[in-house]
């Protein structure tokens, strides 16, 4: 029964890495292009250590005699940054389109307008979305 658990938790914790990067990916992009260079910091922050933290105790759950504690959770940080920024890259040519698109049709305008919790919930449930797709196309299970 034990080990039926196991690859549920490692899923987890592997689907928790995703998501936090793709958050942080479009937290950034919003911030930069549609908040005004308004970018949600702490939010960031947050996403960026419960993504770290989950990798980490990931591998030192379930490969602990190759990991030490610092490596995991310096290897799976950097690993954080990597992936997030080729999610920016990646996500770049959607936002772009999108901006196009809601410059042409007045949207660019409405989206200026909206009230404050909706300017970073949106972009985090996109970007998570986004994540768990990436995981999705990217696990080998």
């Amino acid at each position: 029964m034990v080990d039926a658990q196991i690859p549920r938790l490692h899923l987890l914790f592997r689907r928790t890495f995703f998501v936090c990067a793709g958050g942080v990916a479009c937290l950034i992009l919003a911030g930069l292009a549609l908040n005004q260079w308004n970018i949600e910091w702490p939010l960031i922050v947050a996403l960026t250590i419960l993504g770290t933290a989950a990798a980490g105790i990931d591998v030192l759950l379930f490969e602990h005699e190759d990991w030490s504690t610092l490596k995991a959770f310096l290897i799976w940080g950097a690993g954080f940054l990597c992936l997030s920024i080729l999610m920016i890259a990646v996500l770049l040519i959607p936002y772009a389109v999108l901006a196009g698109i809601s410059k042409a049709f007045g949207f660019w305008e409405a989206w200026e307008t909206v009230t404050y919790p909706w300017t970073f919930i949106i972009p985090l449930v996109f970007g998570a979305c986004f994540g768990y797709l990436a995981w999705r196309l990217l696990d080998d299970r």
